[in-house]
């Protein structure tokens, strides 16, 4: 029952954000215009498959693009770098 009610929450939840992932409330109230900022940030995952594109060319009808995360075995990086997004 407990797991049904958070699913349920979850749910009313999403549903209630933009494609942007800000709340509709808030996001489409003219009285929160010019309290967003905007941020870049860069996804290396995305820049490689990018990248990969980029030197490949367009994709084929029914190929698809994927990124493994190859790091050695406990390898960790280094968190001040994370992007602050």
């Amino acid at each position: 029952m407990k797991d049904s009610i958070l699913q349920l929450a979850l749910t009313v939840h999403e549903d209630g954000l933009h494609s942007c992932g800000h709340p509709r409330d808030r996001a489409w109230n003219e009285d929160m215009e010019g309290w967003y900022t905007p941020h870049r940030v860069v996804c290396q995952a995305c820049r490689a498959a990018a990248l990969d594109m980029d030197a490949r060319g367009k994709l084929q009808a029914g190929e698809s693009t994927f990124v493994t995360d190859d790091t050695p075995a406990g390898f960790e990086p280094d968190p001040r770098m994370a992007a602050k997004g």
